[in-house]
């Protein structure tokens, strides 16, 4: 059943411009890593290869979308606060 069970926010950074970085959420971090590096479209194509930086778990999809929804636009450094995590800043 959709949106059960653990998910993960994870922050890429792109090993070929290392100011950019990207913020995404699911529930399988090794095969989304897989996909922004090899798939065949998406935000991340253009700077290839990416590498994570963090990546936080969840309890449930909500906790770790009301993190993904909350933090400002990159670049700027997050500080985050969810249900289920504690605060931090994440060195990107």
């Amino acid at each position: 059943m959709p949106g059960i069970g653990k998910r993960f926010v994870y922050v890429l950074r792109s090993d070929s411009d290392p100011e950019r970085h990207y913020v995404g959420v699911t529930s399988d971090v090794d095969n989304r890593l897989e996909w922004h590096n090899h798939g065949p479209c998406g935000h991340t194509i253009e700077h290839r290869p990416w590498s994570l930086v963090v990546v936080i778990e969840f309890p449930s999809e909500e906790h770790a979308l009301r993190l993904w929804i909350a933090g400002p636009p990159d670049p700027a450094p997050r500080t985050l606060s969810a249900p289920g995590a504690s605060p931090t800043t994440p060195p990107i």
